[in-house]
């Protein structure tokens, strides 16, 4: 390519696509022209003959292609275009014949040329006709193939789009889901105790101006997640007090790890709603995330009232829960993220999300 570039480069357009042209023709004559002249024993007029026939074919592909491209057919209507390319065949494999049977008439040694032999103008009109055929099914299979890349390309990026718009729509779900509990934890404080209130709006403050910073990403850094789960857990620590508490141990070595943004507060909200504040004590709930191979382990455990009997994670979800199983199902079609609720061993519920391991975007 370096030496393409060094002496070929430097030219026209145009001069290099006719060196191109030349080039290609001379390999293809000399590809077809080989058979007959081993078998010829070295017999040069077969090979100058392919030679001359693919050189005199090299000028009139453009124009086989710049009629082609004029057509106003589309691909659908196949039949008509070959119908069309049949009819120019004809007059194209004649007059490539006629043109090949006088360059040909000055060299003596090629002796079965068709002004020589009459009767080779049959065996040299129906081989340009089947150039042309051929010609024109390699180029419709060219343009076939190139339009179905686009169409793949095109139907990929609807599907991105389509995607990104569920996803959007997921989070649009969410986020007033946990909006309302805050709102209603402030109206139930604002006149017992103005000052809890307050704690709570600014909390509130904080997760939405985070939500907002993140609005137009799906997934963001492990560290980042939890700093937005910390102003949601402070609203609950002010709500409920000592009945709650609530532990966080991230490995290091997972806090760059990108999760869906809000993945934990739907299942903090789970845990404290329906595991802590089923009992009267309250209780605790831990967060572990760990590195597990290729991918993140995220648990989160609660000590509370545990799974109601007959429990069934695909009909008794509720709508964070379901969501956020759904956001997974969406970001990872593949199957790599798995989200698992079953009931912990010393009591409770513990909820377990598996995710492939991701650094700045990408696996690893």
């Amino acid at each position: 390519m370096n030496w393409y570039r060094e002496k070929i480069g430097r030219y026209p357009e145009w001069v290099q696509n006719t060196i191109l042209v030349i080039v290609l023709s001379t390999a293809f004559g000399m590809f077809t022209g080989l058979a007959d002249f081993v078998h010829g024993s070295g017999d040069n007029a077969a090979l100058a003959n392919k030679l001359l026939s693919a050189w005199f074919w090299a000028p009139m592909v453009p124009l086989v292609l710049a009629i082609d491209r004029r057509l106003p057919l589309k691909e659908a209507q196949f039949p008509l275009r070959m119908g069309i390319h049949f009819l120019l065949s004809i007059p194209w494999a004649a007059v490539h014949t006629a043109v090949l049977a006088i360059a040909e008439l000055p060299l003596k040694f090629i002796r079965f040329s068709p002004f020589l032999q009459p009767q080779n103008t049959y065996y040299y009109f129906f081989g340009d006709w089947f150039t042309y055929m051929v010609l024109f099914a390699f180029v419709f299979a060219i343009r076939y193939y190139r339009r179905y890349n686009q169409s793949q390309l095109e139907f990929e990026r609807l599907n991105n789009r389509f995607l990104q718009i569920h996803l959007d729509y997921l989070r649009m779900q969410l986020e007033p889901h946990f909006l309302s509990n805050a709102l209603n934890a402030i109206a139930s404080t604002t006149e017992t105790d103005p000052p809890l209130a307050r704690r709570i709006i600014a909390d509130l403050g904080a997760l939405l101006r985070l939500s907002h910073e993140y609005k137009d990403r799906q997934l963001i850094p492990l560290k980042e997640e939890i700093s937005v789960l910390e102003h949601y857990l402070s609203i609950q620590r002010v709500r409920f007090g000592d009945r709650i508490r609530i532990d966080i141990d991230v490995s290091p070595d997972v806090e760059g790890a990108h999760v869906p943004c809000l993945l934990l507060q739907p299942l903090a909200e789970n845990a404290i709603r329906h595991g802590l504040l089923g009992t009267d004590g309250g209780g605790i709930i831990e967060i572990t995330a760990r590195r597990a191979g290729d991918s993140v382990e995220i648990r989160m455990a609660d000590d509370g009232a545990g799974l109601p009997a007959g429990w069934n994670m695909e009909t008794s979800v509720g709508q964070g829960l379901s969501i956020t199983r759904e956001r997974l199902e969406a970001l990872f079609p593949d199957g790599s993220a798995r989200l698992a609720i079953g009931p912990r061993a010393s009591g409770g519920t513990e909820v377990r999300v598996i995710i492939p391991f991701l650094e700045d975007g990408a696996k690893r």
